[in-house]
C-alpha cells in the first residue's frame, strides 16, 4: 500500500487567489490548492514551463511540520515528487 497522495501542478495568479500580483505554482489535490512552491523552486519549475516541458506526475513525499515561533503555529509543507517530460 502506497503512502503517496497523488497531486497536480498548476500555475496561478495571486490575483485569483491572494489580490497580489507575481504568478505562483500551486499544489493542487482533488481541486484544492494545498500547498505553494517555493519562489525558488517556481523560478526553477518555470524555466522548465518556458522550454515546453509539463508534469507527468506529481506526488507529495512528505510533509514536514514546521514550527512558526512567532505565532506558535504548527504548519504542514508538502514536499512534493515533480516528474517532468517534453
Amino acid at each position: 500500500m502506497s503512502s503517496l497522495l497523488k497531486v497536480t501542478i498548476r500555475k496561478y495568479s495571486y490575483e485569483n487567489l491572494l489580490n497580489l500580483t507575481p504568478p505562483l505554482t500551486c499544489i493542487v489535490h482533488k481541486r484544492n490548492v494545498i500547498g505553494f512552491l517555493s519562489q525558488n523552486f517556481h523560478k526553477k519549475v518555470q524555466q522548465y514551463f518556458n522550454e515546453n516541458y509539463t508534469v507527468d506526475n506529481a506526488v507529495i513525499d512528505f510533509v514536514v511540520l514546521w514550527h512558526n515561533k512567532d505565532t506558535g503555529e504548527n504548519l504542514k509543507h508538502p514536499l512534493c515528487k515533480i516528474v517532468l517530460k517534453k
